[in-house]
């Protein structure tokens, strides 16, 4: 079976779903008084340190990215070497001629 082509149909997917989602939630979620009393016992320095240590991962593999994208060979851009960016389309569709 093959998913609707058209918005309206992966619409009429989709939002049945959602909203079933959203019911089952509603019904059976957690206990929001539970959940308050939670966060109220969080040591917040260790979620500030957590998220400072992911963002520094993040930057550190940026980093590495771009020193090995600096370090590999020159070449030409990957736009410039697919056939439809220098008029060549015709070449890998076929002619209509």
């Amino acid at each position: 079976m093959r998913p609707p082509r058209t918005t309206w149909g992966r619409l009429a997917l989709i939002l049945p779903a959602f909203g079933a989602m959203i019911g089952l939630f509603i019904w059976r979620g957690p206990d929001w008084n539970l959940v308050a009393d939670a966060f109220r016992f969080v040591a917040w320095q260790w979620v500030v340190a957590a998220i400072a240590l992911n963002l520094l991962s993040v930057l550190a593999r940026a980093g590495a990215w771009e020193r090995v994208i600096e370090s590999s060979p020159p070449s030409e851009s990957v736009s410039s070497q697919m056939p439809c960016s220098r008029g060549e389309s015709e070449s890998w569709r076929g002619s209509r001629s």
